[in-house]
């Protein structure tokens, strides 16, 4: 994972925005997080840790909730973006935590839920891969192929947590290792080996119980053979066998007792098969001769039983004659006594019509003025002048109710239009008053409106006045600078001078040898470039000061690299005066943040009054619409008024009319209505008095045809009278069950005669067999038969399985040998994986325990170089067994040749030691997830190392730079700070918060 860029707002102690570029800070390779304690120098990593899974590091791990500033205003929400690559793919994710902020609608706060996306640049664009804290969370894991708390290892080393690897005992050593390697799935694995031994020995144990069992349900088959064989039989074919000495557990004498009892089962299971056939043979004899006998008696019993009834049959011939001949005359009285029916019902219905007729009688000449109509055609033109009068009557009614309703109609017209000039005087009044509220709102309207106007230059003098405090304090930042630039300015004209007077001095020493290195390559007969001899008696030896070429080479080096540091320190130093120059001095502070103050007073005020303008305008149109409203309100009321003046009258003409038109038919509606209602009443009367003359000549011409067809029909039946009918004719149904009776006996005679002379031909005996001793003899033949089947049977089936028994029981005697050899191993693993026999070390400790080797092997890497080779760390002896051992750290003294316990070694190693650890753990948990380290941060202060250590320290980091990876370190450390060039300085603003400044190289 290679960091790219990371910007965050209101996190932590920056209530603003910043931002890092990773990249272009990464050049540097190594570089130093600085700033006072509680500025927020860890809160960059903070960001970072958030950004990735959703959760704080270090010390403030578990913290999420406290993220956001508290230096922030309301309305800056807080949100972190990471942008960062994996290979050649970049990916962005963002996040922000549950939050409050200002509610959308009305006052107060509302809850902002947390939110997170991750996005991967493809085609110059980016496109979305997750969303929603979980499922970020859960990509980024993957595609970093590290936890939170791996990352918190390999890349983040955080504060709080740099020692905790070293410093812990090697129960707690456990749970860090396992989170980091992910080992602790072999918990589970231990306890899936313990429950697999246990499965197997239940197995074991149960086929055990299995075997024991099949062999007692042989046993017990192989005394059923013998029971169903019977002890004579067994005796017989020589079978002895006790089974109380059968042999107890399973084994090849059991196998073996199993053969014999099947060989035995087999002789005797013949033996009862033989009974079998022979009882069946003789129940089948016995069943044929009861069956014979059973068929004559029931012949016997019917022959007699018909005998019976053909005698009754006999006698019963005599009366049936008379008897058909009375049912026939009844069916021929049944089939007149309907229309004998019809006829007296006919009688009866004229009857009826002349007593209505004498009845109603009265009250129609009442009715009609006392002439009484005596035919249907009389009756029906009295009722067509009862009509004639009945619809004058009516049309006076009409012309009464018309005239009323008219009346009612004027009086409902005169009332609304008065209730319309109410409101009409009502309205004019409102309008009045909205007229006026109207002319006070576009007044009040203009003003706003001109302090709208300008809100934009009192916005730009409030972000002059905003950008020029900002240049005061970039200025008292950069005093600061330029203070420690100065004095590294000086530190580096001090290294020059001295690097000058070194190499100054090498020169010289240089020139002081000069003729003894010379001479060095004289022999005799050289010419000396001194002297010109070709002697050389006593050539020039060199003196002890003397200084080589190389070390003229390195003094030469060694100014060049001053002179460098000091030209880049002048650089450096000048560049920042450069930019103080632009800036204002730090007297200006105090006014430039007064004119601020005031500025933003003033857009505030501005903004708020602003901020009615609409409100005004909603209230100026409001009003108009009123105004257009009553308007047309009042011209549709005025509208209303002149047509009901105009309906009013119409209504009273009709009134007038339709009273005339009534009066001549009646003098007053309640005669009109009264005479009315008894014109309707004779009509109706008289009506129903023609309907009944009409009926009573229908009826009577009825009778007349009925008389003279049932006549006609008595005499064709042969009856003398309707009474006669009477006499002869009898119930249907007993009609039609004397019928049937008749007919069945009718039938039966032949059948029974028929039967009687089949059963002559049978030449049955007088006096009645009888078959019950040949049933008896059956029934007892039958039962022992059916003992022996069910005998030979049970023989069969104990047989069979007896026979199987033997080689089924081979096989799983093979089977529990099977299971007890898989059950050893099961649990001969299991107890070595939980540490109950030796090594005695459970699996997941023995599994961190070679991680940890592995760890300590890098770690000695480093910690050889930042102590010179004094130290090296061991892991502790195991020979005390504990189910947790292999995990202990211990610490080699080079110088004194003793092992001892980490935790006896002083602050400054255990920094170092820890620093190691941490290193090594880092490239092994990378090493294990094949990912390339391209960053590291370190969070620690350094402050326990002395002067010589700390050198070490940082050449170690500075080496892990070499391979190209980025390395970050926090700390406030004065030596740091000297010895590493700054990359982010983080400010700590009092009450204001925190802000952080990048130091790019290339800028």
């Amino acid at each position: 994972m290679r960091p790219i860029r990371i910007a965050f707002s209101a996190f932590g102690p920056f209530p603003g925005d910043q931002e890092i570029d990773f990249e272009r800070l990464g050049q540097q390779g190594l570089f130093l997080i600085t700033g006072p304690t509680g500025a927020g120098k860890t809160t960059v990593l903070d960001a970072m840790v958030y950004a990735l899974y959703g959760e704080a590091a270090g010390a403030r791990e578990g913290q999420t909730g406290s993220l956001r500033s508290h230096f922030a205003l309301a309305a800056d929400p807080t949100s972190v973006t990471f942008e960062f690559a994996i290979g050649d793919a970049v990916y962005r994710v963002e996040r922000s935590p549950e939050q409050e902020r200002a509610a959308k609608r009305g006052t107060g706060t509302a809850t902002q839920v947390a939110e997170a996306t991750l996005q991967r640049f493809e085609k110059a664009k980016w496109v979305a891969v997750a969303s929603g804290n979980r499922d970020v969370t859960k990509h980024i894991t993957e595609l970093i192929r590290l936890t939170s708390a791996q990352f918190q290892q390999v890349i983040l080393l955080p504060q709080g947590k740099f020692d905790k690897v070293l410093r812990s005992s090697s129960k707690e050593r456990l749970p860090l290792l396992s989170a980091l390697f992910g080992t602790k799935y072999l918990t589970s694995a231990v306890e899936r080996l313990k429950r697999e031994a246990k499965d197997r020995g239940i197995a074991h144990s149960n086929m055990k119980k299995d075997l024991s069992d099949a062999f007692d349900d042989s046993l017990e088959d192989w005394r059923s053979v013998i029971t169903e064989a019977g002890i004579e039989a067994a005796s017989a074919t020589g079978i002895e066998f006790d089974d109380d000495e059968a042999p107890v557990g399973p084994g090849e004498q059991t196998r073996s007792a199993l053969e014999q009892m099947s060989a035995q089962a087999k002789t005797l299971r013949v033996k009862v098969d033989s009974a079998a056939a022979a009882a069946n043979k003789a129940y089948d004899s016995a069943n044929t001769a009861a069956d014979a006998a059973t068929q004559q008696a029931e012949k016997w019993d019917s022959r007699l039983s018909l005998q019976e009834e053909s005698a009754a049959l006999a006698e019963l011939s005599k009366s049936d004659k008379t008897l058909a001949a009375t049912l026939k005359l009844a069916e021929s009285a049944n089939d007149l006594l309907e229309q004998i029916d019809t006829f007296e019902e006919a009688e009866s219905a004229l009857a009826d019509s002349a007593a209505a007729i004498a009845d109603l009688g009265p009250s129609v000449g009442e009715a009609l003025g006392g002439d009484l109509p005596t035919t249907p055609v009389k009756a029906r033109a009295s009722v067509k002048q009862l009509e004639k009068r009945l619809g004058l009557l009516a049309t006076a009614v009409e012309e009464f109710a018309n005239a009323a309703e008219s009346r009612e109609m004027a009086e409902s017209e005169a009332t609304q239009a008065t209730a319309c000039r109410t409101e009409v005087d009502a309205l004019t009044t409102t309008r009045a008053q909205t007229d006026a509220g109207l002319v006070s709102l576009r007044e009040e309207l203009t003003k706003v409106e001109a302090a709208a106007q300008s809100l934009d230059a009192l916005k730009k003098a409030a972000e002059t006045a905003s950008d020029r405090v900002e240049s005061v304090n970039k200025g008292l930042t950069l005093d600061n600078q330029i203070v420690v630039g100065e004095k590294a300015e000086k530190v580096a004209a001090k290294a020059v001078t001295e690097a000058e007077s070194a190499l100054k001095d090498a020169r010289e020493r240089h020139l002081a040898g000069l003729a003894a290195r010379l001479a060095a390559d004289l022999h005799d007969g050289d010419a000396c470039p001194t002297c010109g001899s070709t002697e050389h008696p006593t050539p020039a030896a060199v003196p002890a000061h003397a200084a080589s070429d190389e070390d003229v080479e390195r003094a030469e080096a060694g100014l060049k690299s001053q002179q460098t540091a000091l030209t880049a320190a002048l650089k450096e130093l000048s560049g920042m005066r450069a930019r103080r120059s632009e800036l204002p001095t730090a007297e200006e502070l105090q006014d430039a943040e007064e004119v601020r103050d005031s500025s933003k007073a003033a857009f505030d005020t501005a903004s708020a009054a602003a901020g009615t303008a609409e409100t005004l305008r909603s209230q100026v149109a409001a009003a108009v619409q009123i105004i257009a409203a009553s308007t047309t309100e009042m011209d549709a009321l005025n509208a209303r008024i002149t047509a009901a003046d105009t309906t009013e009258k119409m209504q009273l003409a009709a009134a007038k009319k339709s009273h005339d038109i009534a009066v001549k038919t009646s003098s007053d509606v309640e005669s009109a209505e009264a005479e009315h209602e008894a014109a309707t009443d004779a009509i109706e009367l008289v009506t129903t008095f023609a309907e009944l003359l009409d009926e009573e000549a229908s009826n009577a011409a009825t009778v007349t045809n009925l008389k003279t067809a049932l006549e006609k029909a008595l005499e064709r039946k042969g009856f003398k009278d309707t009474k006669s009918v009477t006499a002869a004719a009898m119930d249907p149904d007993e009609l039609e069950e004397a019928a049937a009776e008749l007919k069945e006996r009718e039938e039966r005679r032949p059948v029974v005669t028929g039967i009687l002379k089949e059963l002559a031909k049978d030449k049955l005996p007088d006096l009645r067999p009888d078959p019950t001793a040949l049933i008896e003899q059956r029934d007892a033949l039958k039962e022992e038969r059916d003992q022996k089947v069910d005998a030979a049977l049970t023989a069969k089936n104990a047989s069979d399985r007896l026979g199987a028994a033997p080689a089924a029981f081979g096989e799983r005697l093979d089977e529990l040998a099977r299971l007890a050899a898989s059950q050893e191993i099961a649990q001969t693993l299991a107890d070595i994986a939980s540490a109950r026999r030796p090594p005695n070390i459970d699996l997941e400790s023995w599994v961190c325990s070679a991680y940890l080797h592995r760890v300590v092997l890098q770690a000695n890497n480093h910690l050889k170089v930042m102590t010179s080779g004094q130290y090296i760390l061991q892991i502790g002896s195991t020979s005390d067994k504990r189910k947790h051992g292999g995990l202990d750290l211990d610490v080699f003294d080079s110088h004194t040749g003793v092992s001892r316990s980490v935790n006896t070694v002083s602050g400054g190693e255990t920094f170092m030691a820890s620093l190691a650890l941490a290193l090594g753990l880092a490239e092994v948990v990378a090493g294990q997830q094949n990912m390339r380290l391209d960053a590291l941060f370190v969070d620690e202060g350094f402050g326990s190392l002395d002067t010589e250590t700390l050198e070490r320290a940082t050449e170690v980091l500075q080496g892990l730079q070499t391979s190209g990876r980025m390395v970050g370190v926090i700390s406030h450390v004065t030596e740091m700070r000297a010895s590493l060039r700054t990359g982010i300085a983080v400010t700590k603003n009092g009450e204001q918060g925190s802000t952080l400044k990048v130091e790019y190289q290339d800028a």
